[in-house]
């Protein structure tokens, strides 16, 4: 595709018991199978233990995961390389950044729904370190995992970014965490840095660099090696619109949303309407769709109406949710944009499960690409977690879509997703 610069954009702003019997004696077999395999033990033993905030109902919480590591346990008798087990048990939970519940959920492959850290209420905003619900956020909106399964958060109107271990101990990880305080940005070492509105994460697997969208118009950058913040060229992060900088060239950011750093180490970002690619020399280009415009068109010279977050597959392929056109769109690395489900039009909102175009989302915000190419679609407005095959066939994998109620086990508009 050849390349563009991108010009200057305008300023703006009850099993039964006999069933539960059988489950359990496949766990001896596990154990033994995890005595050869000693480093999976803390994965796996986690999904087979609830965490101590979880439902009392033990039977019901217990069994998708024994049929999980009975799974594990067939797959580990055909011994294949250590390096396929790995990628196995990554591709198995979905985070999910219930932005409205102020909280992160886990989603099992079979979709049960764990409160993982924060308390799911509406109202139950606000900001605290700690032990699963011990920990508050503030609309929780990015989020991404590194490969020791530590989760990020972009912990948005508490503006600072909090780190979840695997067992769901909450940390600050950088800035101060204010609530409701909209700093201007400061660089430095992660723990004196300064925060406003960071919105979307994405975490370079092979140095753990860690890429952060501000709602000011910017990007930061977490070094993995020495935790410094820096901020790329051609952002204000200044509140209240963006300014023009001479010597970052003629591109300032408009509507900044999501961003990824693909496998094959390239890092592109959503600015509203187009996906821009940031260069190592310090100069945004246009990859697809039209900086200055919306609408929808496929083919390389796409149009998207309002993007949300970015992901990307093995292939370095984007996954990008078209927000306000309520589909999941696909851009190929030379540029090609395609429909992977939905229909694509404002008008086309709704709950329907199908394949292709046949499907229904409502204003879906974001989607993550796991090893095996299933998608899960954080579906907002429909409160709910879509999956879509590599077929493309669209179902529901946990929530349920067009309920509004929020708290309890019901998502309350979504925004992030990531896979580990």
């Amino acid at each position: 595709m050849a390349r563009e610069r991108v010009p200057k954009a305008s300023i703006a702003g009850a099993p039964r018991a006999r069933t539960i019997e059988r489950k359990l004696a496949g766990i001896q077999a596990v154990r033994s199978i995890l005595a050869r395999f000693p480093s999976l033990t803390n994965l796996l033993t986690t999904d087979l233990q609830p965490t101590p905030w979880e439902p009392p109902n033990t039977y019901a919480s217990i069994v998708p995961r024994i049929i999980h590591l009975v799974a594990v346990n067939a797959l580990l008798s055909c011994a294949p390389p250590s390096s396929e087990i790995t990628r196995f048990t990554r591709g198995g939970n979905v985070f999910v950044a219930d932005t409205g519940n102020n909280c992160i959920r886990k989603v099992t492959r079979s979709g049960y729904v764990i409160s993982f850290a924060g308390v799911c209420d509406p109202d139950a905003s606000g900001f605290a370190d700690g032990q699963g619900p011990d920990a508050r956020f503030n609309r929780p909106l990015g989020i991404a995992a590194d490969n020791m399964g530590n989760i990020f958060v972009t912990d948005y109107s508490n503006s600072c970014i909090r780190k979840i271990s695997p067992v769901g101990e909450v940390t600050t990880f950088a800035g101060l965490c204010e609530n409701n305080v909209i700093d201007i940005e400061k660089d430095g070492p992660r723990e004196e840095s300064r925060w406003g509105l960071p919105m979307y994460i994405s975490i370079d697997q092979r140095n753990n660099d860690m890429y952060i969208t501000s709602g000011l118009q910017c990007i930061r950058k977490i070094s993995g090696s020495d935790g410094m913040v820096t901020t790329l060229p051609h952002g204000s992060c200044i509140a209240g619109g963006i300014q023009y900088v001479e010597e970052w060239g003629d591109y300032m950011f408009n509507s900044l949303q999501g961003i990824v750093m693909t496998e094959q180490n390239r890092l592109f970002a959503v600015d509203d309407t187009c996906i821009v690619e940031l260069l190592d020399n310090g100069e945004v280009e246009r990859f697809a769709g039209a900086c200055d415009r919306s609408g929808f068109r496929n083919g390389k010279d796409a149009l998207f109406d309002a993007l949300g977050g970015i992901n990307a597959d093995q292939n370095g392929n984007l996954i990008t949710a078209d927000i306000t056109m309520n589909c999941i769109r696909k851009t190929t690395r030379a540029g090609i944009t395609t429909t992977l489900a939905g229909e694509c039009s404002q008008t086309g909102n709704g709950t329907a499960n199908g394949s292709g175009d046949k499907a229904r989302f409502q204003n879906p915000w974001a989607a993550a690409v796991g090893v095996s190419g299933l998608m899960y679609v954080v579906d907002t407005a429909n409160n709910c977690i879509r999956k879509i095959t590599p077929q493309g066939f669209v179902s529901t994998h946990a929530g349920t879509c067009g309920l509004f109620l929020g708290g309890g086990s019901d998502f309350l508009y979504p925004q992030g997703v990531a896979i580990f």
